[in-house]
């Protein structure tokens, strides 16, 4: 039906075949009915959403994996020393106190 009738051209040409994604990248309407489907599922009525109408089969569903602490330790590392220097750069800019300072001019 997609490569007949979609006028998604990111998907049409794949027949309407999308990657694996989660449901948060999707808008509310398409996310809602793909999360209340089972695996295999084609849903009864088109979902109507700002992008038209959405016929769907829920292909396949697996966990999302996570990386583990040691694969994200060194950029945790690196992004708590970050927000620690703009911290403290925000509160030294807050505490300081500029004076005016009007040179003297030198006689010619």
């Amino acid at each position: 039906m997609a490569s007949n009738f979609s006028i998604d051209t990111s998907t049409k040409n794949k027949g309407g075949q999308i990657d694996w994604a989660t449901s948060e990248r999707f808008v509310k309407e398409f996310s809602e009915a793909m999360v209340s489907m089972n695996k295999g599922q084609l849903n009864e009525e088109p979902i109507r959403s700002n992008f038209g109408y959405h016929v769907m089969q829920l292909m396949d569903v697996r966990l999302a994996s996570f990386p583990s602490y040691d694969e994200l330790s060194d950029q945790i590392r690196k992004d708590l020393i970050t927000q620690t220097r703009d911290q403290l750069i925000s509160a030294l800019r807050d505490s300081a106190k500029i004076e005016k300072f009007e040179q003297e001019k030198i006689p010619d």
